[in-house]
């Protein structure tokens, strides 16, 4: 029952500083960039300085929280933002293979979860490293290594040795993107 206490003990210490920061709206955004920052961090393949852990996890005061947030909410902005433009830019790249790449297919040879999802329509999609041998037609075989986002519907496909349709960039053959649909 100690840590019930405790929580209504923050939660008042939280409302008495909301009252001193602007109104509650300094506080608030803390609270929200505290409560997105570990997923955003994660989506974006960084870490989360042990500080700050410690902090969002409710080891210091409201004051320390907000004090320690702001001192390294910069950087943690940063570090997101420098990961989004990562994934905007790969993105960017294996649409730009889908559209004008050349047709090829690809056997699986491996597959690993990275433990992270992308939802679009309203499903979680998991996002997939896949090793694939891809024939292209006229062509040496080659071996590729692609992250991909996998529709839920295709996930049955992720199989040792299943075939998968792929576009290849013409320019660089070491772009390579499933086309699952």
């Amino acid at each position: 029952m100690g840590w019930f206490k405790n929580l209504r003990r923050a939660r008042k210490d939280m409302k008495a500083l909301e009252g001193e920061f602007m109104g509650g709206s300094a506080l608030s955004m803390v609270q929200q960039l505290g409560a997105e920052a570990p997923g955003l961090i994660q989506e974006a393949g960084g870490q989360m300085p042990p500080s700050a852990a410690a902090i969002l996890k409710g080891g210091a005061s409201p004051f320390d929280m907000l004090h320690e947030l702001a001192q390294e909410a910069p950087a943690l902005i940063q570090q997101a933002g420098a990961g989004f433009q990562q994934l905007e830019t790969s993105a960017q790249q294996v649409q730009q293979t889908k559209t004008t790449g050349v047709d090829a297919t690809a056997t699986i040879r491996g597959v690993r979860d990275t433990g992270s999802t992308v939802s679009v329509g309203g499903a979680d999609n998991p996002i997939v490293d896949l090793d694939l041998d891809v024939h292209r037609p006229g062509q040496l075989d080659l071996r590729a290594n692609v992250q991909t986002v996998v529709p839920r519907l295709a996930i049955t496909r992720l199989t040792l040795g299943s075939t998968v349709p792929v576009k290849v960039d013409p320019l660089d053959p070491s772009r390579v993107a499933v086309v699952w649909s």
